[in-house]
């Protein structure tokens, strides 16, 4: 469908940086919000930043994927690996990897 969403993100400060640098990451400013917490607001127990990303699926996909190019150029040019973690409900996660844990991507 091509419903209304949102979707958590945690990123590092420097893929943050990289991504509010570019001005190719807001495809469609009326189409997809895109918040990001205050330098050292981190999500609990963790030193990454929150990203909430909200709008119509299709523009979202598209932020999304843009935000994806950044952790890849990311990744590749610092010979580090960068990881964007996705934030889902307890209840959302056996949806997503199976009952166990089985279905692994």
């Amino acid at each position: 469908g091509n419903g209304l969403g949102f979707t958590k993100l945690l990123l590092p400060d420097a893929l943050v940086d990289a991504i509010m640098g570019d001005e190719n990451v807001m495809l469609d400013k009326t189409a997809v919000h895109m918040r990001i917490s205050n330098k050292g607001q981190f999500f609990p127990g963790t030193c990454d930043l929150i990203c909430i990303i909200g709008g119509d699926e299709g523009s979202m996909y598209k932020l999304i994927d843009s935000i994806m190019k950044h952790v890849h150029f990311s990744a590749s040019s610092s010979n580090k690996s960068t990881l964007l973690k996705l934030v889902v409900p307890n209840s959302a996660v056996s949806s997503i990897i199976g009952q166990h844990g089985e279905i692994v991507i």
